[in-house]
């Protein structure tokens, strides 16, 4: 059962937890004409691409509105859909973050066990209860999926072992981003001096 939104007006309302802050994230690195130290952004035909820093990347590219369908924090990466589908979400289970980093954030995010890679990530992809105490795949549009279970992918992705995960709450993980997107690289943007 979704919970009831209350309209407030002239309030905007917004999908993700993470979109209004990427959205302050966008006006305070346009206050400083798109230059704050370690930060990059990338423009194309619609406005903002990405937004990178050392430990984080924002791909801005739902829709024209410079919102994330990307976003990758220290050890955790998510793909988000307007339509709600998915979504999926990589946490990082290497033995070496600094060493890994850009290949987590960069490189290939799929068929690591069928490829012969080792193991780097773990993949969680959207669940429901639709029936039951059974747990099936989400595959409903305009429906958020409660719970993000671990997923080999046909076996051509790890599983989880030992005491790694095999779900997290949907919720849980958007507000980790918005969390992490706010205390860390808003605060980052807003110390840098504003252009005199």
């Amino acid at each position: 059962m979704q919970d009831e939104v209350v309209l407030i007006p002239g309030k905007k309302v917004y999908q993700f937890p993470f979109d209004e802050i990427c959205e302050q994230i966008v006006a305070e690195l346009e206050k400083r004409r798109w230059r704050v130290p370690d930060i990059k952004v990338t423009f194309g035909k619609y406005g903002i691409d990405s937004i990178q820093g050392g430990n984080f990347l924002l791909q801005l590219c739902r829709g024209q509105n410079n919102l994330p369908s990307e976003l990758m924090i220290p050890n955790k990466y998510l793909e988000v859909h307007d339509d709600e589908t998915g979504p999926r979400f990589y946490l990082y289970v290497g033995k070496d973050w600094r060493k890994d980093r850009k290949k987590f954030m960069f490189g290939k995010r799929f068929h690591t066990k069928y490829d012969g890679r080792p193991k780097m990530y773990l993949l969680f992809k959207g669940r429901c209860k639709c029936e039951g105490d059974e747990i099936y795949w989400h595959t409903h549009t305009k429906e958020r999926a409660p719970l993000l279970s671990a997923n080999n992918d046909c076996n051509r992705e790890y599983d989880p072992e030992g005491d790694e995960p095999t779900f997290f709450s949907t919720e849980s993980v958007f507000w980790d981003f918005a969390q992490y997107l706010r205390d860390v690289v808003l605060a980052k943007i807003v110390r840098a001096p504003l252009p005199s």
